[in-house]
């Protein structure tokens, strides 16, 4: 048994304080915030997005931007791009959109996904289902041919796995999701996946966090506690300072997110991260058929939408701003509009929640995981928009090289350089 320190309660410090627990060590879960997914774990999404994992750098993407940046609710934004930190990030970003280094980062989060299906369907079985969970599956709807044509070639390498993918035409998609009746001839089809699922990522949270706690061996909770510094002894970590005092540890895991990147730096552990802006409006449910049933992805406006028990979720854009959570008022108003062109019957006149979270991405999509240069120092970051998705199988990957397991999956591009 080993006292490990997990630096961060959203959904990937919390499954990574669940995969240790699990095995017996003594975990403590140090978190600045006040309670438990209360940053970008919030509000997200809410869809377990296991077969759409393509990253964001891929071939198609340098061409799209100027459109993107031109259109009044276009799904992304820049400023600070003077930044050098910026700089670096996005240069590599670019070096990365092409088909080659998109295929070879798609089968690796693939990969990562299942393992992370597997783990995550464990955990569910043993925390009360209180967190609106469904696997009613995945409608993207396509207004483009090119672009659902090139969405079924990319399903179609997922058959080999037993991954089921159809491609409907737009009546099919109507036929699957009545809500979309009225942008029927707006659509030329879409891709449908039955297996997908969502959740309350929050909820989840919560329950998880309660589990563990309640568990013979629980798992010890400091909220409000900022680690300012990581504490060393030659080339192994000894624990983590905070403004409360020092926690000592056998292995320290962080898992904080964007904040990782200026925590590490000190001890030399340079991490590629860049925070990407999103937003989401839960939008209380008045009239069922006005909602969806499915969850259903707007391709061509970048908004995802998911069914979270009386609410629907509506989650998307990524704007390159920096560090600000300062809500937009005009990124709330894009997602208003995008609600209203996709589900127009679905009333707006309720008070919605506004909520906006900053993802972790690294420039190629693929989370950083496992050991650093410090022999007892692992990291769990750079999730962008899968956080929910892959958090359980990143979780069980760093668990296994800690614990010096045999992987289940191939961990090349997962591993620091």
């Amino acid at each position: 048994m080993a006292r490990i320190v997990v630096i961060g309660a959203g959904i990937v410090g919390l499954a990574t304080a669940w995969q240790l627990q699990r095995r017996g060590h003594q975990v403590t879960v140090v978190e600045r915030r006040d309670g438990v997914a209360e940053g970008t774990s919030f509000a997200n999404a809410g869809q377990l997005s296991y077969a759409y994992v393509a990253p964001f750098a891929g071939p198609g993407v340098l061409s799209s931007i100027p459109r993107w940046l031109l259109q009044a609710d276009g799904p992304l934004r820049l400023a600070g791009v003077l930044n050098p930190a910026f700089m670096r990030w996005a240069a590599r970003f670019v070096s990365l959109c092409n088909a080659g280094a998109s295929a070879y980062t798609t089968r690796r989060l693939f990969e990562l996904a299942m393992l992370s299906r597997k783990e995550w369907d464990q955990c569910f079985k043993l925390v009360p289902d209180r967190f609106s969970f469904a696997r009613k599956g995945k409608l993207i709807v396509h207004r483009r041919a090119g672009a659902l044509d090139a969405a079924e070639r990319t399903a179609a390498w997922l058959a080999p796995y037993g991954y089921v993918q159809q491609r409907l035409s737009a009546a099919q998609c109507i036929e699957v999701e009545p809500a979309l009746a009225s942008v029927e001839k707006e659509l030329v089809g879409g891709i449908y996946t039955p297996g997908e699922e969502a959740a309350d990522c929050y909820r989840l949270c919560v329950e998880m966090s309660n589990a563990m706690r309640a568990a013979a061996m629980p798992v010890s909770f400091n909220f409000g506690t900022a680690v300012t510094r990581l504490l060393t002894a030659g080339r192994q970590v000894r624990g983590v300072a905070t403004a409360e005092g020092e926690i000592e540890a056998d292995r320290v895991i962080v898992a904080s997110g964007i904040d990782a990147r200026n925590l590490l730096a000190p001890l030399g552990v340079k991490v590629p991260l860049w925070p990407i802006k999103g937003y989401s409006l839960s939008v209380p449910i008045a009239d069922e058929a006005a909602c969806p049933r499915v969850s259903v992805t707007d391709y061509d406006n970048k908004i995802a939408f998911a069914r979270l028990g009386p609410v629907l979720r509506a989650a998307g854009i990524a704007d390159l701003v920096g560090h600000s959570l300062a809500l937009d008022a005009r990124r709330i108003a894009t997602l208003k509009r995008g609600i209203a062109r996709v589900f127009p019957a679905l009333s707006l006149d309720a008070p919605l929640a506004e909520w906006t979270g900053l993802r972790p991405a690294t420039p190629s999509g693929r989370p950083i995981l496992g050991p650093t240069r410090y022999e007892n120092l692992f990291v769990n970051v750079g999730h962008g928009s899968l956080g929910f998705t892959l958090a359980m199988g990143s979780a069980r990957v760093v668990a296994d090289l800690l614990d010096e397991r045999n992987q289940e999956i191939e961990l090349d591009g997962f591993l620091m350089a």
